[in-house]
């Protein structure tokens, strides 16, 4: 049995219409280059910018496969609708202070395909998530990483809105 990826309705979104536009706009972008490349020569072994056309509409082919496979398995899941969750969950956005350095830091917990480093969106997988999961505002966690023992205490809960 095929293992279910948990999503919000606003990742399944973001991930169909990147399937969509991978499908339509990238496809066309190099097909594009593809048909200049061949226009450009006629030698195509040798036609770096053809072979690298190539290369590209292969690796485009696969991340459209994986995606609609991604899509096959996926459970969508709409975040807790609580006023004021009590405790983090999948679909909470959770504001932390990392006690040994100070820093504040704002979590939304997602599912392993909505990850997103830049947008602060991390896996209930991740040694982060997996360890704010259940705990309440005001709880010391402690998180273990490959970069070592961090310890935290959660500031505020919310729901994902």
């Amino acid at each position: 049995m095929q293992e279910k990826f948990i999503v919000t309705p606003k990742g399944y979104e973001a991930l169909t219409e990147l399937l969509q536009h991978l499908e339509v706009d990238e496809r066309a972008r190099i097909g594009a280059i593809i048909g200049d490349a061949v226009d450009d020569s006629k030698d195509l072994p040798e036609n770096y910018a053809f072979r690298d056309a190539k290369l590209a509409q292969g690796l485009l082919e696969v991340r459209i496969a994986e995606l609609k496979q991604l899509l096959k398995n996926i459970e969508i899941v709409e975040p807790s609708v609580a006023a004021l969750p009590e405790s983090v969950a999948f679909g909470t956005v959770v504001r932390v202070q990392h006690e040994e350095k100070g820093e504040v830091k704002e979590y939304t917990i997602v599912g392993t395909s909505e990850v997103s480093f830049y947008k602060g969106a991390i896996s209930t997988a991740s040694p982060v998530g997996k360890a704010l999961l259940g705990h309440k505002v005001g709880d010391r966690v402690e998180v273990i990483t490959p970069g070592g023992i961090h310890h935290y205490v959660i500031l505020y809960i919310q729901p994902l809105r």
